[in-house]
């Protein structure tokens, strides 16, 4: 017969892996994500060519309402993934607080605190640049910036219309590089904290 403390420290170590499991899931969800988006083709949503084709926008719209869905379902699954982490971590019952137990606990609480907030940074940032691209599509759509494509790029005709896209296209490019420099010192964390 399993002595209490032995019992205890059996069901803490599937608990610990159970959770283990779940923190996998939500990369393998981020990866689902990702080809999600290079399937919705939305890498191209502002390609010369492809706009020149889609004389009605409705490819472009589709692609950006495929991108949505896409970002949707993912911080759907994640933040069930995350109250899933955060409720069965308290499960965890520590043996003693010296035990290599609560340094697990703390340790596992810890990479789940992490891994939200690089979610949070990946769903603010993908959001935001998603809406940008929306933007610019809608101001190529709507008429009110006149323009031409020649070769791969756009000609607008007028200076304020280039100057806002490309003031778009800057704040796409600076949201994504704060997103990922974010996401990278979540991820550089994360791995500090399953070497120890």
């Amino acid at each position: 017969m399993l002595s209490c403390k032995s019992q205890t420290e059996k069901d803490n170590k599937e608990k610990l892996q159970s959770l283990a499991r779940k923190i996998q899931l939500i990369q393998q969800n981020y990866n689902q994500y990702k080809d999600n988006l290079i399937k919705s083709n939305f890498g191209n949503i502002l390609n010369p060519q492809r706009i020149k084709n889609d004389k009605d926008f409705k490819e472009s719209d589709k692609i950006i309402e495929n991108a949505k869905k896409a970002l949707h379902l993912f911080n759907t699954k994640n933040l069930k993934y995350i109250n899933y982490l955060n409720t069965n971590i308290k499960l965890v019952k520590p043996i003693d607080k010296k035990g290599s137990t609560q340094k697990d606990i703390d340790k596992v609480a810890q990479i789940i605190k992490l891994s939200s907030k690089k979610l949070e940074i990946n769903y603010k940032t993908d959001s935001t640049v998603i809406s940008k691209y929306y933007e610019l599509i809608e101001m190529l759509k709507n008429g009110d910036c006149k323009y031409v494509i020649k070769g791969n790029n756009f000609i607008f005709n007028n200076k304020f219309c280039l100057s806002k896209f490309q003031r778009e296209i800057t704040e796409i490019q600076s949201e994504s590089l704060k997103g990922i420099d974010k996401n990278n010192e979540y991820i550089n964390k994360i791995r500090e904290l399953y070497k120890q």
